[in-house]
């Protein structure tokens, strides 16, 4: 009779050691592929909220009159938009004594707070406040939160740095914005500056 030879237990062991050594080095390179695509995810994250935060001021501070640089707190300083429109809706000139003006209108600002919007408070949300009748400012959330969001969230969040600074005269600003991510242990930033012209100065 021909004797079976079957797989004794020495070769099983050396099996599966080989096997766990190649399954070892797939997941090693299956983490570090993962990691490398977080970091991607966590810059391009931190670049498109830089970007959408800068075009969202930029919309509205390039139909302004002007800008006031009265501090660097970034709380103080306001925006102000014409005070009159035409029947389409845009800003147009009056005759004031006799010139053709843009008259100054509302008044709004944009910084760094919390949910809550105060500006007293310290936070990494992009606020929008408007000047209102009784001269003081008005947090807008429609403009700065989640719509819907519970707990609120802010739609631009973790804004690391925030500033104005005119350039020369009151209706060409820079403006400068800074946005951070984390993954892990690891912190991205990505800075976007622009230098804006109020269009509709005098």
């Amino acid at each position: 009779m021909k004797k079976r030879h079957g797989v004794t237990l020495i070769e099983i062991l050396v099996t599966l050691t080989v096997v766990s050594m190649v399954l070892a080095s797939v997941l090693g390179v299956f983490q570090a592929i993962m990691r490398q695509w977080n970091g991607q995810v966590s810059r391009s994250r931190a670049t498109q909220d830089a970007n959408l935060a800068m075009d969202l001021m930029v919309k509205e501070i390039g139909v302004s009159l002007k800008y006031k640089d009265f501090a660097t707190d970034g709380k103080t300083d306001y925006f102000e938009l014409p005070a009159d429109k035409d029947a389409q809706g845009n800003y147009t000139r009056v005759l004031t004594a006799g010139q053709f003006i843009y008259r100054g209108g509302v008044k709004y600002r944009f910084y760094l707070s919390d949910t809550t919007g105060s500006a007293s408070a310290s936070g990494n949300i992009l606020w929008r406040a408007v000047r209102g009748s009784s001269q003081t400012y008005t947090p807008d959330s429609k403009w700065s939160l989640l719509p819907g969001s519970n707990p609120a969230r802010g739609r631009i969040e973790n804004v690391s740095n925030l500033s104005f600074v005119n350039i020369g005269s009151d209706y060409l600003v820079r403006v400068k914005l800074t946005v951070t991510a984390r993954e892990g242990k690891k912190t991205f930033s990505h800075t976007v500056q622009r230098d804006v012209y109020c269009q509709n100065h005098n």
